[in-house]
This record gives structure tokens, C-alpha cells and sequence, in this order.
């Protein structure tokens, strides 16, 4: 089956050709996923998976995470069709220098309208341990993300801002870590990790440079 024949099974009602974005696997081969470049993504969002360039592949209010991930996984690594956990395939996709993004979907609303948490992801190990919020964003352990990743992560996050009477308030409580390593960091460490880091940019290219090699 085609690329865009899955993607369209995978994506139903949501898929529109003008949200498709392009993504080079491991191996250099393309394929298609449904995505933003970053400008309208939004913290209310079900979540993401954020590329090397800064594109963001979507995952929509009525889809699973496990099916999105392990969609792209996949492809991405160019290998037969797996269904991973959330949780492991965000570990996964770390691993490879992608962050991941865990946002509420609408049917938590009520709950957390009433409690002020959700459940919706503590039946799995990995994220349960990290989620103290209600939303995660797990980077990296190495944190070592592209000038990319960092400038449309940190407008990503600016969504969360909203103007209240007091001030601006945040929309989420959001837990910023490594799913693997079970690191949490404050706001003010993540927002230092997102800070645009020439040198950085100059290792990770070389990394890659030298792999091709």
C-alpha cells in the first residue's frame, strides 16, 4: 500500500492534502506525513512529534498516539510495521534527536474541568512517571536539538500564554523532560535548552557529516 493510500486510512476525516509535509527517513527515502512548519501548531493540540527542520507531525484530537507514532516509526526507520506503546515510542524517537509532545485530548476536558488532572496516560509506565502536568514535552536526553527544533519549540510554547485579567496565565500545567531517564526539568532549565546554541548546531552537523562518511 502507498504512502499517502495508509496515511489516508491512518488520518480518515483529518487528512487534507494541504497539511502534508515531507520527511526524509534515516535511510534518505521521502514519505509523507500530516504536519505543520510550525506556525500553527498550539500546546491545546493532542499531541506532536517535532523534526530536525522544525516541521511538527500532528497527531489529531481523535486519534491514538500509539497509531501515529508507530505509523511514523515505520517509515522514518524503514522498517516493517510495529505498534509500539506511546511511552516506548517516544523513547524511541528521542533516541533518534526527535522530541515528542503528549497534549489533552477534548474527551479529558470534563475531568480536568472537575479535578484539575487527567488519567489519560497514566496506564503506561514511561509517561505516568514524568506526567505531572497536563501536557509533556520529552526531549532528548543528551538535549542536543537542532536551532530548528529550538525556535519553533519555543513558539510552540508561547501558545500556552493567555492574557487574563492578573496577567498572562498559563493555559497548561506542561511537564518538560526525557521520558527515557525519567529528568524533569523547571521552566526556566527548558527554556535555557531551547535558547538558539550556535555550537551546538556546528556538533550535531558534524555528527552527521561524519556518519554519511
Amino acid at each position: 500500500m502507498s504512502n499517502l493510500k495508509s496515511l489516508k486510512e491512518l488520518y480518515r476525516d483529518n487528512f487534507k492534502e494541504e497539511d502534508l509535509i515531507e520527511v526524509t527517513s534515516i535511510n534518505g527515502n521521502k514519505f509523507y506525513m500530516i504536519g505543520d512548519d510550525g506556525r500553527f501548531t498550539s500546546v491545546l493540540a493532542a499531541g506532536y512529534i517535532i523534526l530536525e527542520n522544525g516541521n511538527f507531525v500532528t497527531v489529531e484530537d481523535n486519534q491514538d498516539h500509539d497509531d501515529v507514532f508507530s505509523y511514523f516509526i515505520s517509515h522514518y526507520f524503514d522498517e516493517e510495521y510495529m505498534e509500539y506503546e506511546s511511552g516506548k515510542a517516544a523513547i524511541k524517537l528521542n533516541q533518534v534527536g526527535l522530541p515528542v509532545y503528549f497534549g489533552v485530548k477534548v474527551k479529558y476536558i470534563p475531568q480536568i474541568m472537575q479535578s484539575g488532572s487527567a488519567d489519560n496516560y497514566n496506564n503506561q509506565s514511561e509517561i505516568s512517571r514524568l506526567n505531572s502536568g497536563l501536557g509533556i514535552l520529552s526531549i532528548p536526553a543528551d538535549k542536543n536539538l537542532t536551532n530548528s527544533q529550538r525556535v519553533n519549540m519555543s513558539k510552540f510554547l508561547i501558545t500556552n500564554n493567555k492574557q487574563t485579567p492578573k496577567g498572562v496565565e498559563k493555559r497548561l500545567s506542561l511537564t518538560y523532560g526525557n521520558i527515557e531517564t525519567q529528568t524533569i526539568y523547571s521552566s526556566e532549565e527548558f527554556d535555557a535548552i531551547l535558547s538558539p546554541n550556535e555550537e551546538c548546531e556546528k556538533t550535531k552537523n558534524l555528527t552527521l557529516l561524519e556518519e554519511s562518511i
